[in-house]
């Protein structure tokens, strides 16, 4: 099994070194450096959250360090990509009705004041970074453009299951019974406010799915989807869309199915040459505008035949059949 030891001030700046192995030999490796086993039975409810392994870190004033209280590290020089070597894991396996999670993280604030005050420092409940060198231009074989990955979250099925595992959800983000509230459920920001040096998102959000909806908006908000920039384009639709390229189905206590206002410098609404526009649901009476024998008109159709036109050119004002 090679060399295991247990030692106090076994390294310097360490209080205590647990080490299976050695960095210089090739040897049989083990399963588990360190094994802990706790079993918990239905006379242990005294104890509030008990504990298998607790690590308890106090950071006084004063203190010029950045304190880790649990650190997983890994170095990886293995060249094999189909493995996936973790320097931390958590697994919970559920065998009846109880609540379980495979991580749970929680940052309080306790100095007992709101943000609007100088708090100093940030609190966040979990940060998730990546560092690498160069451009992440690589397709899997899947197709997946990119293999560099913040945060990953693939849908299993259990082994010994005999149907296929579906979940409700990859992410909720959700406000507390006890008061707590999201301002922003999630906010993607490619920069922070004075720091010029961030290069922005290609994309900020991508939903890639042939399912029914690539984004479903439910609830009562105030306003269903707010578009709020200052690039070229508010939003742009594009695909070969089989049936529609924007649906809009209202309710019976709606009063206006679309509605445009500001001050815009060419249209309001604009649509190419020759496209309809249909007044009911069969597309039998529609019109458009089309140049006929080198005049402007816009035209009115039942189904192909025309039945009146209102003439766009300088020399005439309006003609109707």
């Amino acid at each position: 099994m090679g060399n295991v030891g247990i030692g106090h001030s076994a390294i310097e700046n360490n209080s205590l070194l647990v080490r299976s192995g050695s960095p210089n030999e090739d040897e049989d490796s083990i399963s588990t450096t360190v094994q802990i086993q706790k079993y918990s039975h239905a006379g242990d409810n005294q104890y509030v959250n008990p504990k298998a392994l607790r690590v308890v870190n106090q950071v006084q004033a004063g203190v010029s360090a950045t304190e880790w209280a649990i650190s997983g590290e890994l170095d990886s020089y293995t060249e094999l990509s189909s493995l996936g070597n973790t320097a931390t894991s958590g697994v919970a396996r559920k065998y009846n009705k109880g609540q379980v999670f495979g991580g749970h993280f929680q940052a309080k604030d306790l100095t007992g004041q709101s943000s609007n005050s100088d708090l100093g420092g940030s609190i966040v409940g979990a940060e998730i970074n990546l560092s690498a060198t160069g451009d992440d231009d690589y397709t899997t074989p899947n197709g997946y453009p990119g293999i560099r990955i913040g945060l990953d979250m693939p849908a299993h099925t259990e082994s010994n299951g005999e149907d296929c595992g579906k979940y409700a959800a990859g992410i909720r983000v959700r406000n507390s019974t006890d008061g707590g509230v999201w301002k922003k459920g999630v906010h993607i920001y490619d920069h922070y406010i004075g720091d010029f040096g961030a290069e922005p998102m290609s994309v900020g959000l991508e939903v890639t799915t042939s399912g029914s909806d690539s984004v479903l908006i439910n609830g009562t908000p105030v306003s269903g989807l707010t578009v709020d920039t200052d690039g070229a384009y508010g939003a742009i639709i594009e695909g070969d869309h089989s049936l529609v390229d924007l649906y809009v189905v209202g309710g019976d206590s709606n009063k206006y199915g679309i509605v445009v206002s500001g001050k815009h410098s060419n249209a309001a609404i604009q649509i190419p040459e020759e496209q309809y526009i249909s007044l009911e649901s069969t597309n039998q009476v529609k019109f458009r505008y089309e140049v006929f024998e080198g005049e402007g008109r816009i035209q009115f159709y039942v189904g192909e035949r025309k039945i009146g036109y209102l003439a766009t050119s300088a020399s005439e004002n309006k003609r109707l059949n």
